[in-house]
Formats: structure tokens, sequence, C-alpha cells
């Protein structure tokens, strides 16, 4: 807040700057030289038209700045002001603060202090709309003075982006097939071990570590939990012995997802390192290749099905 007292013209000797309701805001701002009488009766004009106060429009029209507004107000009230443009946000101010509120009472949410949210308002002694705001939200209002402005602005900023960070959330999660898995008793003390991946993604390799129960390598007792939790039926198997992936020869999926592409064919001979299949999650196309050189002598998977971590993707016996 700017010091009270300024010199009088020609004495030298401080004077009391005004304070309290009675500061007429317009007057004090000319006489100050921060605008001129055409510029306030631009802002009038203005006015009438938006309904916005003078501040506001004197501050879209461009002729102050909202931090001599706030400071003003800080006069006329007496309460502390807030800059809006320079604060860091709470999140939980937010959510206790929903933006219909925010935008109907014209205040906005700085951050939660214990049982008490602070927040910004045009009118820090409106107590009508202090009353609401405690039975709306069951807490306590501390509450700083900033103008309708840089209110409205923070408003459309700060709620604006969570909402967007909020819908992107949804859209990704949405991506995602989940499952519950309820584990038995008898298996809490299950034999936990580390197994390593490698995804190749883009051309570039990644090595994943996974640490749990054993996943199985494949036959009868291969998990397809996606297929599970969505109720539809697991991606075709090869019509050949479904108890013949062990040994090493077994390719399983490091992740979850949909298979969007199969790059080889049952029967075919394939080196190590060679593109067997290409997995869609998370919006990205991971390939997976051959762990090793043979033939494919099972594919279980075709275009458009569903795996999960673990489930075996092909069965790639030693070339004879």
């Amino acid at each position: 807040m700017e010091d009270a007292t300024r010199s009088e013209e020609g004495t030298g000797k401080p004077r009391k700057e005004p304070y309290g309701p009675g500061l007429n805001i317009p007057a004090m701002l000319l006489q100050e030289g921060y605008v001129t009488a055409e510029q306030i009766a631009k802002a009038h004009a203005r006015q009438k038209s938006n309904g916005h106060k003078l501040g506001y429009n004197l501050i879209e029209l461009g002729f102050v700045e909202p931090k001599t507004i706030t400071q003003m107000l800080e006069r006329q009230f007496r309460v502390r002001g807030v800059d809006l443009s320079d604060i860091e946000v709470d999140p939980a101010a937010l959510k206790l603060v929903p933006a219909e509120i925010a935008n109907k009472y014209e205040v906005f949410p700085v951050r939660r202090d214990g049982h008490t949210i602070v927040l910004a308002m045009g009118d820090p002694t409106d107590w009508t709309v202090i009353d609401d705001l405690k039975f709306l939200t069951g807490y306590e209002i501390d509450a700083l003075v900033a103008d309708e402005f840089s209110i409205i602005d923070a408003i459309n900023r700060h709620y604006e982006a969570a909402s967007g960070a909020y819908r992107q959330l949804l859209e990704n999660l949405g991506e995602f097939e989940m499952e519950v898995i309820e584990d038995d008793d008898e298996d809490e003390d299950d034999e936990k071990v580390e197994q390593a991946y490698t995804v190749e993604v883009s051309g570039r390799r990644f090595d994943v570590k996974v640490i749990g129960p054993p996943l199985p390598a494949g036959g009868a007792g291969a998990p397809n939990g996606a297929a599970a939790a969505a109720g539809r039926a697991a991606p075709k198997r090869s019509d050949r012995s479904t108890g013949a992936g062990g040994g090493g020869d077994a390719l399983t999926s490091p992740l979850q997802g949909n298979v969007w592409k199969v790059c080889v064919e049952q029967g075919q001979t394939v080196e190590a390192g060679q593109l067997i299949t290409i997995i869609e999650a998370m919006k990205m196309e991971n390939e997976i290749t051959a762990h090793k050189a043979g033939t494919i002598k099972e594919l279980r998977i075709e275009e458009g099905g569903s795996v999960s971590p673990g489930d075996t993707l092909a069965v790639i016996a030693d070339a004879e």
C-alpha cells in the first residue's frame, strides 16, 4: 500500500492521505495525475454500455494499471489488497469456490488457510456476499480487496486452466480399460520376482522392470485381464496347442494396450530384434520385437485385439 502521507504543495509539510468510505476514487485519480478528465469521461461512457465499474473501464481502455485501482480500493476500504496477476493460486481454494460462485459474486479464492478461505473481493465490506459464501462453502472468509478487472481476469484464467486440465485427464483416462483384481488369500505369500522387458518405441529401446509374482509364460493359464474386464472375447489364439509356450520361447507383452498391427505370420522365420507387432498404449505406438531368432510356432494376437502385461504374444521356437 502507498504511504498514507504526502507533502503539501509549497509547504514541505506532510499531509494525511484521505482514507475511508468517503473517498472519491475518480476524483483522487484525477487529482493525483493518474488520469485526465477526458479519460474519465470516456470510461463513464463505456460504463453505461457494459455495466462494469469505472475502474474496470479505465483499465480496459489502458488509462491506468490494475494495481493503481487496487491501491485506491485499499485506501477506501482500509483492507489489504492483493495483486492477482502475481500470485500462486491454491488449487484447493479453487475447488472450494466453484467457478459459477466466483462469477456470480465476482470473487476469487486465493488460498485456503485452515478452515478459512482467503479471497479477493471488489467490496470486502459487503457482508451479504461474505455471509452467502460462508454458507455455500462451510468455511470462514478472510476478504482482501482487488479491482474488478483483475478478479474477472483471474477467474477466466485459473478456472479455465483447471477445467481444461480436468477435461484432458478425463480424455486420457478414457483411453484405458481398467480392471479390479482381487487377490486370493492363498496368493499373499507368493514369491515376488523381478522380470525385465525391453520395449522399442519409435526406434528407441527402453528397459522396463516389473517386480511381482512371476508372470505366466503362456498356456491356458495366461491372463487376459483386459478382455475379462470388458466382458468381450479375448483375441483369437492359434489353433495349435496352447501349452507349448515355456522354455523361454514365449514373447510376452510388457504393457496393456490394443494390437494395432501384426507384422509376422505363423510359421514365419524371424531374427532376434525383428518387429513382431505394434501395440498402441497411452496414445503411443510401441514396437515389440522378437527376443530370439527362430520360427513363429504360435501367434496369439490379431489386429484390433487387446493384451495385458504378461500375455503371450507369440511363441518363437528354435529353428530346426
